[in-house]
């Protein structure tokens, strides 16, 4: 009798195990190599310009960075309208899922009543493509004029190629990060760039645009008179550590002696405002 009722007991727990087993169909695991997008903007548009935006795998590390245009001040970063962080870069490590970043800014003009500072003058920062880069030092921030300062075109995203930094429409250095003689007067640099993933040369850049050599001792940027921003590239070629292959030696060794010193840019500095 016992052995009838053990028997009837395994088959029924058989039949149960055999029925769940059918039921059962778990979730598939995420795929562990699925990249999410990560979209990045300043709001209004015309505020600034954002950076870091791409596809990543969830749990990446990426550094969100955000940089101004005149009269607009940056006041957070948001996502699906929750406040994320106020600082204009941080570290964001990326979720399981589609992301969008928002830089919030806020219009702030200069008061035209507010007067000068004594040897400060403005200087504004800019790209000429939105999105493609960061910089180190706030656009329309007052800096002391016959300083110089460190101007540097950071955080590039992917794909854009630096051609340099432009004083209208004057190169005035072909590194990312250079020392500038800061004028007395407000003054707007731009760093310009050139949207080129895959190939190695751009035949639209402004690469093909050469300039033609002078001749004019001190002349070092070949735009047909000596200034200020020769003067800057000579200092920025004296401390750099990787010096250009198209730097023109010959027009920035004004003194002759062979090497290219501050000495060249003092003299280039007392010709212009011999000039003047």
């Amino acid at each position: 009798m016992t052995k009838k009722i053990y028997l009837i007991v395994t088959m029924l727990l058989l039949s149960f195990t055999g029925a769940w087993a059918d039921d059962y169909n778990p979730a598939n695991p995420p795929d562990p190599m699925l990249k999410y997008k990560l979209t990045v903007s300043a709001s209004p548009s015309e505020a600034g310009y954002a950076s870091g935006g791409g596809s990543y795998l969830p749990g990446a590390s990426i550094t969100l960075s955000t940089s101004s245009r005149q009269n607009y001040e940056f006041l957070y970063w948001t996502s699906n309208g929750v406040k994320v962080s106020e600082s204009r870069s941080f570290s964001y490590v990326m979720p399981d899922c589609p992301v969008e970043m928002i830089a919030v800014y806020g219009y702030n003009p200069v008061n035209p009543a507010d007067p000068t500072t004594l040897n400060k003058y403005r200087l504004y920062v800019e790209t000429n493509m939105e999105g493609s880069c960061t910089f180190n030092v706030v656009s329309g921030a007052k800096q002391n004029s016959n300083q110089y300062i460190r101007v540097s075109a950071q955080n590039i995203s992917q794909g854009f190629k630096f051609q340099g930094w432009y004083e209208g429409e004057t190169r005035i250095s072909s590194v990312t990060s250079f020392n500038y003689m800061m004028p007395n007067q407000d003054i707007t640099l731009t760093a310009r760039f050139v949207y080129d993933p895959d190939s190695p040369t751009d035949p639209d850049s402004d690469e093909s645009q050469t300039s033609i050599d002078t001749g004019l001792l001190g002349d070092v940027n070949h735009d047909g008179s000596v200034t200020m921003a020769d003067a800057n590239m000579v200092v920025n070629y004296y401390l750099a550590t990787n010096k250009p292959e198209d730097f023109d030696v010959e027009s920035a060794d004004v003194n002759g002696d062979g090497f290219i010193t501050m000495a060249d840019a003092n003299m280039i500095v007392n010709m212009f405002l011999g000039g003047k």
